[in-house]
């Protein structure tokens, strides 16, 4: 019963959702340092004394984004490792013709199929052990350029209120 109860199709979709969401947020982060394009532009000018804050404060916040980024669509789509074929793989299914795969999976025996779920199971937990691997520095490293953000975000906050 385990075998076939095993709780994983959820955790490849939840965890691409979670890189998908940095994505998202990253776009929105400079989307909203290119709508504050002119206080930053001042800020940037040559005789502010924030000039090298605000220019590191932006430097350091593009290059973790995008590495979060780099990260992110490494966990969306990352290289796997060759596995066994079984029939519970939908690739497997879709190379065979419709009546090859029915008259297959028809004259399993209870341990074949058994040994299909097995395989099955076993090849879809190292895909999510492999994303798990790519999300956490994601996280991290968009973390990193949040964090970056807000300060940047408070310079221009303050350049825009007190001139």
């Amino acid at each position: 019963m385990l075998a076939f109860r095993t709780p994983l199709q959820e955790h490849p979709v939840s965890i691409d959702g979670k890189a998908a969401g940095v994505l998202t947020m990253v776009g929105v982060m400079f989307t909203v340092v290119a709508r504050s394009a002119d206080p930053i532009g001042k800020l940037l000018e040559h005789g502010s004394s924030l000039r090298f804050l605000v220019a590191a404060l932006l430097a350091a916040m593009s290059g973790s984004a995008l590495w979060a980024i780099v990260q992110a669509f490494r966990t969306i789509s990352p290289r796997f490792m060759k596995t066994e074929h079984s029939l519970a793989f939908w690739g497997d299914v879709a190379q065979l013709p419709r009546e090859e795969y029915i008259r297959r999976v028809t004259a399993l025996t209870t341990g074949e199929a058994l040994k299909e779920i097995l395989t099955y199971n076993h090849a879809l937990s190292s895909i999510i052990v492999r994303k798990h691997a790519k999300l956490r520095p994601c996280l991290k490293w968009f973390k990193i350029s949040l964090f970056l953000w807000l300060a940047l975000m408070i310079f221009v906050a303050r350049k825009a209120l007190l001139g």
